[in-house]
């Protein structure tokens, strides 16, 4: 995560403590309602809360992580990508030039690339912020970070699913 200074990184490790360690900060305590209403610290609360559902939900990952791999796009944009072909790496003598290569990318299917959203809502009752209650709120939090990470899985290996050739072999057991 970047900060532009020091302040801010305080500021952002302050919310993300009392948000971990049930609203204690440097031996005191500290309110939700303090946290709302501070100018410069209320306006890391939902970056800590995202941190918060990313540290549940990344460790559960195991298809997605393994084999897909992570596209960079703004909302709302859609890509069409080729078959992309093999390079191929060869001996090159001393003093001679590398020999060229070029992406194959004729023929072949095409790869669609559409941003969806994904999501759940977490409510937070008037009383948990009179009660300070941090502890059930980073509850819900890692809860709501374990269900996008089934949520995430589940949606791969539908993809997957959709995208696969069905196989069958058969096994003669001869004893």
């Amino acid at each position: 995560m970047y900060f532009k200074d020091e302040k801010e990184r305080k500021s952002f490790e302050k919310v993300y403590t009392a948000f971990t360690n049930n609203g204690n900060v440097e031996g005191e305590g500290i309110h939700i309602k303090d946290l709302m209403a501070t100018p410069d610290v209320v306006r890391f609360i939902p970056q800590v809360v995202e941190w918060i559902v990313r540290e549940a939900l990344e460790p559960n990952l195991l298809i997605v992580p393994t084999l897909f791999q992570e596209i960079k796009m703004e909302r709302g944009t859609r890509v069409q990508i080729g078959a992309i072909g093999s390079l191929y790496a060869s001996e090159v003598a001393e003093g001679t030039e590398y020999k060229e290569n070029d992406l194959q990318m004729d023929g072949g299917d095409m790869v669609s690339i559409n941003i969806k959203k994904h999501g759940l809502m977490i409510r937070v009752t008037d009383e948990m912020i009179t009660d300070n209650q941090f502890d059930v709120i980073g509850l819900w939090l890692r809860a709501a970070g374990r269900a996008l990470a089934r949520h995430k899985e589940q949606y791969a290996i539908r993809l997957l699913n959709e995208f696969g050739i069905e196989v069958f072999f058969y096994s003669l057991n001869y004893s």
